[in-house]
């Protein structure tokens, strides 16, 4: 039973060895085949265009040719013009070898030895009107007639010659072209027949691949079905084995009674031999089932660490993303921090500069238009609070002389209405950290002749923003934590909590801030309200 599985999975495992090669083999030739087709079909189109130029060239040395025996007839005719030419002109040169010699003789006899240079004159006359001496003026005359037209001809015969030169070395350099093509078509008919038999065993390895592939897949599906039916035979194993063990207890427990009842038989000895073989086959059995399952578990095992390791990547990969945004934070924690200590500094330029002494010529009026920083108008009211009251007494008589308002709530209210207004205007603000605005101002012991003084109240401020370290964590947290508001609920905030000090110490002093403490704060909690309202609407 053991030897039954572990055959069927050898055989699997060639026949999917022997699949894969197939498929493989398969690829690579056709492949191959498609290479051979791309270049079969090259060399089909080299070969057109080659009988093509074939026949042009065809076409061209028939043309020559025509052209050739046009020239060689005219040539004949050019001979046969000049070879009667050349005799007609041999015989007019004895004829006049002949005259010459019967003149010189005549004139011998006569006792002449030089013409006179009016005797020819005198003879071509006397000739003339007798017939007997035209042939002969004819063929005098025909003479240079014959001789004048001997070199035009010459030269005529020269170029015809050349040109019959060139046309016989472009008849023979088409013809040796002609040969190389048809040696070129040749070895291109060849090569294609050589393709065409590749092809044809390609083919044919194709189809006996296809052929071992279906007769593979053929037997894998009868391993299949092997292995199904010696899984369904397994299952029935198992479960006779179950029913097996249930007996075999079954007869342990009567072989127990028989024992403690009777003596051993021989039928008892029978049952015992076949409860072992049994115990040893149902022993073979389990442990093959245990070997699948250890097999099996270790599958499982693979794929769960496989899953493990993909989440532990995926959890990398967020944490890293999550370093990138504490970093981006730290960043702007950082660029907080710069634009705080900016600020500070700057605060205190303005408190060197309100600790100055002041100027013998009174204070200006107020502006009518609102100033760029809220904070400023608080300082410049309460600056005006400790300068514009000299006494308790005399206080509104000399703001009613003055003709300003007659309480500090209604130019409190003024100022944050301008705020409001320059909010809704899109006027941009200056950005506040928000550690600053959970900082709490620490009363400084000074002495209780001036609890109102707006520069005490400043170096208070400043004295506990150059001492960061006593501010708790808890603070810190809660600032980063509130970072995401809005700017004007951060700054309402901070002018909150730092009035609230303010009238902690101004209590400390006297009861002439009660009023004032009265009044801040629910000037400072309407324009949050009224910023909410606009934000929702």
């Amino acid at each position: 039973m053991e030897a039954a599985p572990n055959t069927s999975g050898n055989q699997r495992g060639e026949l999917k060895h022997l699949l894969q090669e197939a498929a493989q083999e398969y690829n690579v030739l056709h492949a191959e085949n498609d290479k051979a087709n791309a270049k079969c079909a090259l060399l089909a189109q080299e070969r057109d265009a080659a009988m093509q130029e074939l026949v042009k060239l065809q076409q061209v040395s028939h043309l020559v040719l025509e052209e050739v025996n046009a020239m060689q007839t005219q040539l004949e005719v050019q001979k046969s013009c000049r070879q009667r030419a050349e005799s007609f002109a041999t015989t007019l040169n004895k004829e006049n070898k002949k005259l010459k010699r019967m003149s010189m003789a005549i004139m011998a006899k006569v006792g002449i030895h030089e013409f006179p240079d009016d005797l020819l004159d005198e003879v071509s006359k006397e000739l003339e009107p007798s017939g007997e001496g035209a042939p002969a003026a004819s063929s005098a005359a025909a003479v240079p007639a014959a001789e004048a037209p001997a070199p035009a001809n010459a030269e005529l015969l020269l170029q015809h010659r050349q040109a019959v030169k060139d046309l016989e070395m472009r008849v023979t350099e088409l013809t040796e072209e002609r040969t190389r093509l048809t040696e070129e078509l040749k070895a291109a008919e060849k090569e294609k027949t050589q393709l065409g038999e590749v092809i044809f065993h390609q083919e044919q390895t194709f189809t006996n691949y296809n052929h071992v592939s279906v007769l593979a897949l053929a037997e894998f599906a009868e391993v299949q079905k092997q292995l199904e039916l010696e899984k369904e035979l397994r299952q029935k194993a198992e479960e006779y084995a179950h029913k097996m063990l249930v007996e075999q207890k079954k007869m342990q427990r009567q072989s127990q009674m028989l024992l403690q009842s009777h003596a051993a038989e021989q039928q008892l000895m029978e049952a015992l031999e076949d409860n072992a073989t049994l115990t040893s086959q149902l022993e073979a059995e389990r442990r093959s089932h245990q070997l699948q399952v250890k097999e099996l578990q270790e599958k499982l095992e693979s794929l769960e660490l496989r899953k493990e390791l993909e989440s532990l990547q995926r959890r990398l990969e967020l944490a890293e993303e999550d370093m990138r945004e504490k970093d981006a934070r730290t960043e702007r924690a950082e660029a907080s921090a710069r634009d705080l200590k900016h600020e500070v500094e700057e605060l205190q330029k303005r408190l060197k500069k309100a600790t100055e002494p002041p100027a013998p010529p009174p204070l200006p009026p107020m502006p009518a238009l609102p100033p760029a920083n809220p904070l400023r108008t608080l300082i410049a009211l309460l600056k005006k609070k400790d300068a514009g009251l000299p006494s308790k007494g005399n206080a509104p008589e000399g703001s009613a002389a003055n003709g300003e308002p007659d309480s500090l709530e209604e130019v409190r209210k003024k100022a944050v209405d301008e705020m409001m207004e320059r909010i809704r205007r899109g006027v941009p603000l200056k950005p506040v950290g928000g550690t600053l605005a959970r900082v709490k101002v620490q009363p400084k012991e000074e002495s209780c002749d001036k609890p109102n003084s707006a520069i005490v109240e400043l170096k208070g401020i400043l004295n506990v923003m150059k001492k960061p370290s006593n501010v708790d964590k808890t603070q810190s947290t809660t600032a980063l934590s509130e970072a995401g508001e809005t700017e004007l609920e951060r700054i309402l905030r901070r002018r909150k909590e730092t009035t609230d000090d303010l009238l902690v110490d101004g209590n400390e002093g006297g009861n002439g801030n009660m009023k004032y403490s009265q009044s801040l704060p629910s000037v400072v909690k309407k324009p949050s309200e009224q910023e909410k309202k606009n934000q929702v609407g």
